[in-house]
């Protein structure tokens, strides 16, 4: 007997319809099999030097000299943020949000005074500010 006959073949071969394959198969599902993953964790060779270089210790510095976000870090190190974030969920350390943008505090009449009646360019208050 052949061993690369499709469902629909070895029905066939037993004289039975696809509607009693389908209750068959309802009342005795195949066993489960758990998922070989694709890659083991932490198995490349680059993400093994970025764990040793990214060590608590290490975050924790770079926290205290105020790199805050993977942005920062990823500048410094050289690393993909990807990989930087990978570490950091690792090791559950917070994360500045993405996306944020810096806030100031600006005086609006200050800022008024200075481009509208003043007349300066931007550089200037830049400068000034």
């Amino acid at each position: 007997m052949e061993t690369d006959l499709s469902c629909g073949a070895i029905g066939e071969l037993f004289g039975t319809s696809r509607e009693h394959r389908r209750c068959l198969l309802s009342d005795h599902p195949r066993p489960y099999q758990e998922l070989k993953p694709r890659t083991v964790p932490h198995s490349s060779r680059r993400y093994r030097e970025i764990r040793l270089s990214l060590s608590r210790k290490a975050i924790d510095a770079w926290a205290q000299q105020g790199i805050r976000s993977t942005r920062q870090l990823a500048a410094e190190k050289g690393i993909e943020r990807k990989m930087i974030a990978r570490r950091l969920h690792e090791l559950d350390v917070p994360m500045l949000e993405s996306g944020g943008h810096a806030k100031y505090d600006l005086d609006r009449d200050w800022l008024y005074q200075r481009y509208i009646v003043d007349k300066r360019t931007h550089g200037q208050i830049a400068a000034e500010a």
